[in-house]
């Protein structure tokens, strides 16, 4: 499909089963890319109600890609707002918690078009910032993102320690 083929529209609770093999492809992503700190669900991920809540709920939103019925793709996104702490300014923005296209449907410009419904949604709300999460292992997301425009705003890191030896 070309990369003006893809209908952008607001998801609705019906479409929870058809995005189900999306779902199930970020979710595996995941976990074989971090197994300590990713696990297996123990039933469909998301669970219907949580995908009930982003759907219905105010201040959120899901866009979902749409090749003529075949869901190849979807975002999610929110406001949330920040006191004024310290030295820290207050702040309301539009957080995208994730965005998943599926592997064979990828740079056709389904997420091109993901983020621009975010970006729309989130200037309808007078939002001035979009923020997001993105894994360190997932190489071709940290590129999307930095050819849309993203800068790293901050990075939390870790370090593996050793097991603790047993006291004697």
């Amino acid at each position: 499909m070309s990369r003006d083929g893809f209908g952008i529209r607001l998801a609705r609770e019906g479409d929870y089963a058809a995005l189900g093999p999306v779902f199930d492809e970020a979710e595996s992503y995941h976990r074989e890319a971090l197994p300590h700190i990713f696990r297996r669900p123990e039933g469909p991920f998301p669970p219907l109600s949580l995908f009930r809540q982003w759907v219905s709920e105010e201040g959120s939103a899901v866009f979902v890609a749409d090749d003529a019925g075949d869901l190849v793709g979807f975002v999610t996104v929110r406001t949330d707002s920040t006191p004024a702490e310290g030295i820290r300014q207050p702040r309301t923005i539009a957080v995208v918690d994730t965005l998943a296209v599926r592997s064979d449907r990828r740079r056709c410009g389904a997420g091109r078009a993901l983020m621009a419904a975010v970006h729309g949604w989130a200037q309808e709300r007078g939002l001035g910032h979009v923020s997001l999460n993105v894994w360190e292992f997932n190489r071709p997301g940290l590129d999307f993102y930095v050819a849309l425009g993203y800068r790293t705003a901050n990075r939390r890191m870790e370090c593996s320690l050793p097991s603790p030896s047993p006291q004697a």
